[in-house]
């Protein structure tokens, strides 16, 4: 995938200060936003990616790191965060397994 977000009108890669200057700063102020470094999105993505669910092996490809494990390293501390939600996911798929299988084993060893 070769496309660029940010083009000139020839198709070509804006120069940071260029897009920094004319863009990114103009865009900002016109928001209402504090400033904002360009490379905050970079972080803001992968947060927003692995909260979402996005296998960590897709984030890393996208953020250009050389292995998951500099990903994990990096954004470990957004991984914790989603634990409630594993455990919930787990709940909705296993159900009360835990708790049906052991009323039953108690009705079957009562009834024997």
């Amino acid at each position: 995938m070769d496309t660029w977000v940010f083009m000139d009108s020839e198709g070509k890669p804006l120069r940071k200060d260029n897009f920094m200057h004319r863009v990114w700063r103009p865009l900002i102020r016109k928001a209402g936003l504090t400033p904002l470094r360009f490379h905050d999105l970079r972080h803001t993505f992968a947060t927003l990616s692995l909260a979402a669910g996005v296998p960590i092996k897709v984030v890393q490809e996208r953020l250009g790191h050389a292995s998951a494990k500099t990903t994990l390293d990096v954004y470990a501390k957004v991984i914790p965060s989603l634990q409630q939600e594993a455990a919930q996911q787990m709940k909705l798929i296993f159900g009360d397994w835990h708790t049906s299988w052991h009323t039953s084993s108690i009705q079957n060893k009562q009834t024997q």
